[in-house]
């Protein structure tokens, strides 16, 4: 055998016993990370798949508030013209506060991000209220307090919540930190569209209902003149329904 041949062999055996270290670090960072990363408050985390079935009912009982309060506060904005609390602009009325679009010159409607940081904090603020635990009560719960990011401009309105939990219960901990995801079938950007031109055509001519506007947007619109200053726009998209329920928008306009 001549002597490349041989530091041909040992060249080769250095090359796999250092191929073999590697992937014995690889595989030990491996599990080092995941031991790390699946351990909080002290305890060992599982996925959420592994969740026991006492647990299962946890998820369902959070998406159900979701999808509730989310709807809720979606009606809310439709009957009271863009906001849910605290609006800037209101007109009065037996049935209910209801905001300008449109007053003394100024186009005063909710911009679309303010709606939907309104819905988001809406809410995140309701989800631990209306969370139902009673059933849970084998489980110490630990809560991260729920974040919401609402978009209302879309073919649906959709909020997406993230609200991690954990659920102890002896040696064992199990951790639900999926996001919530619930869309709503509102053409909400086709009704805020047609609520934005309206204004702007009320402020380019305030002694005016363009009627013919309002009939050829495709949606159902009805127009109540309460006195000289004040109007009421009521926008209803049939094919906007909840639970056979079609979406309504209301605003009101001060000339």
């Amino acid at each position: 055998m001549s002597k490349k041949t041989d530091e041909h062999k040992k060249a080769q055996a250095t090359f796999f016993v250092i191929i073999g270290l590697v992937i014995v670090v690889a595989v030990f960072l491996i599990g080092y990370y995941y031991t790390q990363t699946s351990t909080e408050f002290g305890v060992e985390l599982t996925k959420e798949t592994d969740l026991p079935f006492e647990l299962a009912g946890l998820r369902t009982n959070v998406q159900s508030c979701v999808e509730d309060v989310f709807t809720d506060g979606m009606f809310l904005v439709g009957l009271q013209g863009g906001f849910i609390v605290n609006g800037e602009s209101i007109l009065e009325t037996e049935e209910g506060d209801i905001a300008y679009g449109y007053s003394n010159g100024e186009n005063t409607l909710s911009k679309a991000d303010q709606i939907e940081k309104e819905l988001s904090d809406y809410v995140s603020l309701l989800i631990p209220i209306c969370t139902n635990l009673e059933e849970f009560n084998d489980f110490e719960l630990e809560f991260r307090e729920p974040s919401s990011k609402v978009d209302v401009l879309g073919e649906e309105v959709n909020v997406v919540v993230s609200h991690r939990i954990i659920a102890k219960a002896g040696e064992s901990s199990y951790t639900l930190n999926e996001p919530y995801v619930f869309s709503l079938p509102i053409r909400f950007s086709n009704i805020y569209t047609l609520a934005q031109g309206v204004i702007a055509r009320t402020a380019n001519d305030p002694e005016t209902i363009d009627i013919s506007y309002l009939l050829d947007s495709g949606l159902d619109i009805d127009v109540f003149t309460l006195d000289d200053n004040n109007v009421v726009y009521s926008i209803t998209d049939e094919e906007s329904k909840v639970d056979d329920v079609a979406y309504t928008f209301v605003f009101a306009t001060k000339v």
